[in-house]
């Protein structure tokens, strides 16, 4: 009976929980970052004329994901930044190898596709 009671509010919080969660943050840089940490996506380039971004993956196996944003580059992803520097990519991100992730990175949120 008390494990079903935990399973009960385990479910009711998992949704609550994204509520208050932090979103990825932007940072700038002009060269290539070795160890991303979570939630930041990392700018690379000038904030005029970046040519791609770096992160950390966010299922949680460490690996550094690198798009390129750059419009001669094939495939290319798009970012915007909204208030407060929260950014959004476009396409999804969907990794081949290894974890096998695909998410989209929407207002700061990953959303698990």
């Amino acid at each position: 009976m008390i494990a079903a009671v935990r399973k009960f509010f385990q479910w009711i919080a998992r949704p609550l929980s994204k509520l208050w969660d932090k979103p990825y943050s932007i940072q700038y840089h002009e060269d290539p970052i070795d160890n991303p940490k979570e939630k930041i996506l990392y700018v690379i380039g000038s904030s005029n004329e970046p040519w791609q971004v770096e992160m950390r993956c966010p299922c949680g196996c460490g690996e550094k994901i690198v798009l390129p944003v750059n419009e001669e580059t094939t495939p290319c992803w798009s970012l915007q930044i909204v208030d407060r520097n929260i950014p959004t990519l476009h396409p999804s991100i969907w990794r081949s190898k290894n974890c096998r992730s695909h998410f989209f990175l929407r207002n700061g949120k990953v959303i698990w596709a």
